[in-house]
């Protein structure tokens, strides 16, 4: 999802990343609880749940006052009791979201986060509820702040053309008094279509018409009908970069859509696409138009590779020539005219090029075959049009929402100023990100966060150590890749540095006045930053998320793991939350990205980031015997009558339950004890507080068409079974708990990995 990420859909399975930023327009990979009822109540109340999240503060303040007095009366502990203002508000936050009633070793989930999920109401502008959503809208009300003020800390070039980018977003009457005439060029420029018959958006003719063409020109803004190129780390010499071709081109967000209660779907698309065109002036023929797009669109995701075979990322290693491409293709396309568009260079049909899906080609070039020259026309138009409704006048976001109502719930489009703050962080991310980080982020605490980190990571080569189903020889090689992770925390030193953060934005233009046309210079920019890397060395200090993310994530090329700025905020993380709730959120975020260099993807890349096989057969037997366990674990859980599927989220689940293990573990090493009481929690451990802190991290709820939406095609588990699969299976956990032998949260089979 995903509108402004730089990164293809391979690449985001390849990239681990805990969940997909509240920024991006799609606001998918993130689910809760299904609360579709809790949504529809929103405008009924016209409340904000921010007053709502106050009042249940004072409350519980008021209530843990008068409990402690009860408490130091009646009680006595060896633990000093803690009334400070930031004790009083942990326990308020902590005890607001639990339901006590009931018990931990029957449904932890619940327990940790039943309360909260019953007062919880979706806002009408997205699909789900939790500490991703409310952790960005706290970054985007700063971000909001820092664009419009006029004397800022940070001025430069780069900040000046992020400032006037969001205030050509905010001017809604130059953008309706602009109206469609730009878009209508963009569509002559690209050849045209038969949907409209307006002069300025040209007349087709299917004599000139050429499709490597048009897709090529889609391609240089950052639109990929058809087929996805990008320049990335070659998997085997991560030394050096490769071109990267996979299928790519469709309206919906998933394949299965198209396949799975697709009449719903189909309407939701064809709402959206038709009310699209008579926006743009065409006449009733649009209908039947619109209709024969789809059914290629349908076609397409019909020879689309499943997601659940793009995981494996040795069998996705298809290095070939242009040439073999081409003959795949039957003439369909001029591939290599298409690469030399795009790159601006001279490739060669003996040039090398990776390609994870050759099924989807070989396919791909019979479909074009046989299929009318119109409907191709019509739908490479299409394709670039659907991603471009935020930046037209109103009407046009208002029939995108059409489709967003189905796929996802949402009820209502987002206010406008928040929409821009979107788009200018999605867009020059790390202006947004150097003014975030230069105003809000406390670089004292990198000191902290990085001891942390270290903690764990020494946690989890003592983990590997005291493995005794791996062989001494592997082991080794796992503990010193172990070793050789890199740590990037925060954020990169150079964007605080105005001269070098003007020269990575250099070439980025402003038109004036024209903010889709600013747009679209920006998406020429990125493209062109890519394909730079085609002519260079891999940048092993690159950042793939800008530091205003609510995110993190591990890049097997360079066996690093990234924690950017935005995540090292509550609940995840703040200096003065007790040492326990610190690892068991933040501490569990940084085992589940390391985890992940050693999950059934990551475990088959080394230390240098290449992608071979450093296993014995013993010990790969063994993993995958144990990976088994907990791929039949999750397929069995279920939400409203949906199996999760426990093949396609096997690598974050083994990166949750790694989490929290090396979490807990560090915990233990760090040497740091609670020596004193939180008012109200007398009654619980620290161990207890540590597995409490990582379960209210994860606490949400999301729409009905969200929660189904992501067990179809999210590479994580609902959040529900985030934390009862993990926890389930640590008996660390049991133990801090007393819960009974074969109760739901002991079970007597458990499954562990690492």
């Amino acid at each position: 999802m995903n509108g402004d990420i730089k990164t293809s859909p391979v690449n985001k399975l390849r990239s681990r990343i805990m969940a997909d930023s509240y920024r991006y327009e799609a606001l998918s990979e993130d689910q809760g609880e299904d609360r579709a009822d809790k949504a529809s109540r929103w405008k009924k109340k016209k409340c904000s749940i921010y007053p709502v999240a106050l009042i249940i503060l004072i409350i519980s303040i008021v209530s843990l006052t008068s409990y402690f007095l009860w408490d130091k009366y009646n009680r006595k502990s060896v633990n000093q009791p803690c009334l400070t203002e930031q004790c009083v508000i942990n326990s308020g936050s902590i005890i607001a979201m639990m339901n006590r009633s009931v018990d931990p070793c029957t449904d932890f989930y619940e327990y940790a986060c039943g309360q909260w999920i019953n007062d919880a109401i979706i806002p009408p502008d997205t699909s789900s509820l939790n500490a991703f959503y409310t952790s960005s809208e706290k970054i985007n009300l700063i971000t909001q702040q820092l664009l419009t003020e006029e004397n800022g800390e940070l001025n430069s070039n780069a900040v000046k053309k992020a400032k006037e980018f969001y205030k050509m977003c905010m001017n809604t009457e130059q953008i309706e008094k602009l109206g469609t005439t730009e878009i209508l060029k963009i569509i002559n420029n690209l050849g045209s279509w038969t949907v409209t018959t307006d002069a300025v958006s040209g007349t087709w003719n299917n004599e000139t018409w050429d499709l490597t063409t048009a897709i090529a020109s889609s391609a240089s803004v950052g639109i990929h009908p058809l087929l996805y190129m990008w320049v990335r780390q070659d998997s085997k010499n991560s030394s050096t970069n490769t071109m990267d071709i996979t299928q790519s081109g469709l309206t919906l967000r998933q394949r299965e859509e198209y396949i799975k209660n697709a009449e719903k779907y189909k309407k939701g698309f064809l709402d959206f696409a038709i009310q699209y065109g008579r926006l743009l002036g065409a006449d009733d023929s649009v209908t039947d138009k619109m209709n024969k797009v789809y059914d290629f669109e349908k076609s397409l995701a019909e020879i689309f590779v499943p997601k659940e075979e793009l995981i494996d990322i040795e069998k996705t290693y298809h290095k070939i020539t242009v040439a073999d491409l081409q003959n795949m293709l039957n003439e369909q396309i001029d591939i290599k005219r298409y690469l030399n568009m795009i790159t601006k260079s001279k490739i060669s049909t003996n040039t090398n090029i990776i390609v994870p899906t050759p099924q989807y080609f070989r396919k791909l070039g019979l479909l074009l075959a046989n299929t009318d020259r119109e409907v191709l026309a019509n739908y490479v138009i299409w394709n670039m049009l659907q991603a471009l409704p935020a930046y037209l006048p109103g009407e046009f976001s208002e029939a995108a929402l059409q489709l967003s109502k189905v796929e996802s719930g949402v009820k209502d489009i987002a206010p406008r100023w928040k929409r821009c703050v979107w788009k200018a962080s999605g867009q020059l991310g790390f202006v947004t990100g150097a003014l975030y980080v230069n105003k809000k982020f406390s670089k004292d605490n990198r000191n902290e966060v990085d001891e942390m980190l270290n903690n764990v990571k020494k946690a989890f080569i003592n983990g590997l150590e005291d493995l005794t189903w791996m062989d001494e020889e592997t082991r080794q090689i796992a503990i010193d890749k172990a070793k050789a992770v890199g740590n990037m925390i925060g954020f990169p030193d150079w964007i605080l540095q105005p001269e070098k953060l003007d020269e990575y934005y250099k070439h980025v233009n402003m038109t004036e006045g024209h903010f889709l046309m600013s747009y679209l210079n920006i998406r020429r920019f990125d493209v062109m930053k890519n394909i730079e890397k085609l002519h260079k060395l891999p940048d092993r200090t690159e950042w793939e998320m800008s530091p205003d993310q609510v995110n993190a994530y591990y890049n097997p090329p360079n066996n690093d793991i990234v924690f950017p700025a935005g995540i090292l905020q509550p609940p995840f993380y703040d200096s003065n939350m007790p040492v326990m709730i610190k690892y068991g959120s933040l501490g569990m975020v940084f085992g589940h990205e390391l985890t992940h260099g050693f999950d059934n993807i990551g475990r088959k890349v080394d230390k240098y980031g290449n992608l071979h096989n450093w296993w014995s057969n013993s010990s790969s037997e063994q993993f995958t015997e144990k990976s088994n366990c907990m791929k039949d674990q999750y397929s069995n859980y279920s939400v409203g009558g949906t199996q999760l599927n426990g093949e396609y989220t096997l690598s974050e689940n083994i990166a949750d339950n790694g989490g929290i293990k090396f979490a807990y573990m560090a915990y233990k090493l760090s040497g740091h004890t609670s020596n004193v009481q939180l008012p109200g929690l007398a009654d619980l451990s620290d161990d207890q507080l540590l597995f409490l802190g990582f379960a209210q991290a994860w606490c949400s709820v999301s729409t009905a068409q969200q929660t189904k939406l992501s067990i179809m095609s999210d590479v994580h588990s609902v959040h529900r079974y985030r934390i009862i699969g993990s926890l389930s299976n640590f008996p660390q956990f049991s133990s801090a708990f007393n819960c009974p032998a074969n109760s739901p949260m002991n079970p007597g089979k458990k499954c562990s990995v690492w």
